[in-house]
């Protein structure tokens, strides 16, 4: 992990194997030198009590060939949460860790490389550090007081050395045994097995999610610690101390002469605490069935037993590890711009449940001078819906914290993921990158993958999946509906989601926000009001970013619902107003219909004649509306053909205001050239004329183009008495068609002398504009006789 500040000092990378068989001697780390430099900086991260300080800076090193008989004193030897003891050190919560995975020795002697003694007196461990699965390579001085000699920091009560030298790696990983001081055992739990590692609130958390937790956990063999309530025991009035945890090893479902009891188990390895409520050794509740049921133990052998309700008024918090013991660790070192976010593509191949981690650098290894503690960190985690168009990403979880690890949990199917990931750094971020770990059953395959759109598409599945609807009833449309949430996401992401269910409504509402606390909208949308569009058939969201864990906001909607225009070109030759065409006091088969539409104003004109055309000519007078087409336009001339169906709208400009049409006409109605040989006359007379010449030589064969009544029009003309004319034109066009032959874009011409062809090209939308060019080639050849 790339860092911006100088941590610990730089030493050329040299793995355990190699140390072994190239040290002369016996081996001395000079990147943790076993001197005071390695027991007390001038850079702690805590501030140590001047005993504290005192009692470190009197301490030396010996190795542990000086302290122990290599003939009588193991390696591991018993591995228990029974035989760890602390010396001077306050890392009670680094030996409560320890103990919980103590409870299955395997898992502490899979983190040592190294499993033996051995002469030259270099050992490893492998740890997750910030992340990164790392070789931590240890000599085996360890801390003692300088007169006795006695070992002055954690060790066991038998002849082991597992335990002085996972201090010290510890130690080592975090810049000097005075940085261990103090900590949270979850960071070492996951530091030790790289598994994720979740801590329950016991006073938000509610009691059945508590009682599923430590369930689940006992099921899968996770280790799991409690830590009591400091503030309502203490020392002197229960033997207590506070700072330690407690392995929970079991949970159990008893039937009493009073009902179910959901029970906890716990191991106190440090016989430091007695308790005396319900379910204690000497309680009455016990019966010879429920012991049976539950592997009785005495508390004498360290082994509570607390009801669920106790369990959590006496405990502030439960810690669950959640190690599988055949997983594989896969990593990706991201790099993130301020104010930026990066997407992480994750294919899963079986399905699992996975866990997913954010890991930011530790706040224990960073000088304290530097005031650092980890950033607000996101994660999403969403999966890619191939066949859905609608909604590609479908959200599967997400997590925000504070901490420099968050943790994402999912039981996942086969398939192909996207993860979302944003920290909220600033400009004084003591490092430029944060590594994202997979935790399953396999390796997993990692790739950075640009998903502009990943934030919108995931918080709107999040919307469909999670969230309360508002429906619009009171609009008459049961399908369509609102949500509005900024928790449901779980990732300080809020939104405002809309789903418009109609075939035909276009949904509109205008939002007005009188208190926008710790919150604020994201691009496109600024401010504290939107206007919101939703068409039929689709969804759009709103994305609320909150800028504190604690927010509030007060919010206001302008709904409307508003036809399209297939609704009301239905409805108004019902409900519009009809105009027939009057020219010369003549009526003609030809009318046009006006209507309000939601907030628009329609023109619809259609003419069912065979042979008229209606030339209309209308004047606009508008408040607050526009033509759609053309805003500035404030008249309109319209050619109407025979069979010809022509719409116009008028929009509103602005939804708040008053709006209105007034409008005036006046027509003029002809006749349309339908005889073949009238058309042709009226081309010849004014159309494009180009005569065709062949090998140099002009000829009495000519090809005429003209534009009249909506119609392109091409006429190829042979008056040569013994020569035949072979023509191909290819046309590029738009929106046109060639009338008898409407999938081509090539006329063929063949004329015989004195023949003459017509070929005719109709627009495909007579609303739409028409564009056409063409090139050709052509052939005269003689008449065989």
């Amino acid at each position: 992990m790339s860092t911006n500040v100088q941590i610990g000092e730089d030493v050329p990378e040299t793995t355990y194997k190699q140390l072994l068989t190239e040290t002369e001697g016996e081996f001395t780390d000079d990147s943790f030198a076993p001197n005071q430099k390695s027991i007390i900086t001038n850079e702690s991260v805590f501030d140590l009590t001047p005993e504290e300080v005192d009692v470190f800076k009197s301490l030396s090193y010996a190795r542990l060939s000086e302290i122990y008989d290599q003939k009588s004193t193991r390696f591991f030897g018993e591995i228990s949460p029974e035989v760890i003891q602390q010396g001077c050190l306050c890392n009670s919560y680094f030996l409560s860790a320890i103990s919980a995975l103590a409870e299955n020795p395997e898992r502490i002697k899979k983190c040592f490389v190294s499993q033996d003694w051995n002469k030259v007196g270099c050992y490893a461990t492998e740890l997750y550090v910030n992340g990164e699965k790392t070789e931590i390579i240890v000599d085996d001085y360890i801390p003692v007081y300088k007169d006795s000699k006695d070992i002055a920091f954690s060790s066991t009560t038998t002849n082991s050395i597992w335990m002085q030298l996972l201090e010290k790696a510890w130690a080592k990983a975090n810049g000097g045994y005075d940085k261990i001081v103090f900590g949270l055992s979850s960071e070492v739990l996951r530091t030790i097995t790289g598994a994720p590692t979740f801590t329950l609130d016991h006073e938000t958390c509610k009691p059945d999610s508590v009682w599923k937790n430590l369930k689940d956990g006992t099921r899968n063999n996770y280790p799991m610690l409690c830590s009591l309530d400091s503030e309502k025991y203490n020392y002197d009035e229960h033997n207590c101390i506070s700072n330690f945890s407690y392995n929970v090893i079991g949970t159990y479902k008893v039937n009493t002469s009073n009902g179910n009891v959901k029970l906890i188990k716990i191991r106190n390895p440090w016989k430091n605490f007695d308790w005396e409520g319900d379910w204690a050794s000497n309680s009455d509740l016990w019966t010879e069935h429920i012991k049976e049921e539950v592997e009785y133990e005495s508390s004498e052998n360290g082994i509570i037993f607390m009801s669920l309700e106790d369990y959590i008024d006496s405990f502030t918090a439960s810690v669950i590890c959640k190690v599988h013991d055949s997983y594989e660790y896969t990593r990706y070192e991201m790099k993130q711009d301020i104010g930026s976010h990066s997407v992480l593509k994750l294919q899963v191949n079986q399905d699992a449940k996975i866990f997913l981690n954010l890991s930011q650098l530790a706040y224990r290894i960073v000088p304290k001078e530097y005031g650092y503690k980890p950033y607000n960190a996101k994660m999403i985690l969403a999966r890619l819906e191939k066949d859905n168009k609608d909604f590609p990403l479908e959200f599967i979880n997400a997590n925000v914290d504070e901490k420099d690890e968050v943790a994402l949990e999912a039981d996942l199917v086969a398939g192909e993921y996207y993860l979302y990931c944003e920290v909220d750094w600033d400009e004084n971020r003591p490092h430029d990158s944060f590594i994202v770990s997979f935790y399953g059953p396999h390796i997993a395959n990692l790739y950075e993958k640009n998903y502009p759109s990943f934030l919108e598409k995931s918080l709107a599945s999040c919307a469909m999946l999670k969230s309360q609807r508002h429906y619009y009833y009171d609009h008459k449309q049961e399908n369509s509906f609102r949500c509005m949430s900024v928790t449901d996401s779980k990732c300080e992401y809020g939104f405002l989601f809309y789903y418009n269910d109609s075939k035909d409504a276009v949904l509109e509402e205008k939002i007005n926000f009188s208190a926008l606390d710790n919150l604020e909208l994201a691009e496109p949308y600024s401010g504290t009001s939107a206007k919101i569009k939703v068409s039929a058939g689709k969804s759009k969201i709103v994305i609320l970013k909150r800028l504190d864990r604690y927010c509030k906001y007060e919010v206001e909607y302008k709904t409307r619902f508003s036809f399209g225009e297939k609704k009301y070109l239905e409805e108004i030759y019902d409900k519009g107003k009809k105009i027939q065409v009057t020219f010369n006091k003549k009526p003609y088969d030809i009318f046009v219909y006006t209507m309000y539409g939601g907030s628009d104003f329609y023109f619809l004109m259609e003419n069912h004649t065979d042979d008229k055309l209606c030339k209309a000519k209308f004047k606009l007078d508008l408040r607050n509306m526009h033509d759609i087409d053309n805003p500035s336009s404030k008249s309109w001339v319209v050619d109407i053909y025979p069979g010809a169906k022509i719409v116009k709208k008028l929009s509103t400009t602005d939804s708040s205001k008053k709006s209105g049409v007034k409008y005036s006409y006046a027509f003029k109605v002809e006749e349309v050239l339908n005889d073949e040989n009238l058309i042709i006359e009226k081309v010849k007379q004014k159309g494009k004329k180009k005569q065709i010449q062949y090998n140099a030589e002009n000829y009495n064969i000519n090809f005429y183009s003209s534009f009249f009544q909506k119609k392109f029009y091409f006429l190829y003309e042979n008056n040569e008495e013994d020569k035949i004319f072979e023509g191909n034109y290819k046309f590029t066009k738009t929106n046109l068609k060639i009338v008898g032959d409407e999938d081509s874009d090539t006329v063929k011409v063949v004329l015989q002398p004195g023949e003459v062809a017509l070929r005719v090209l109709v627009p495909v939308d007579p609303d739409q504009e028409c564009t056409i060019s063409y090139k050709y080639t052509y052939v005269v050849s003689n008449l065989e006789q």
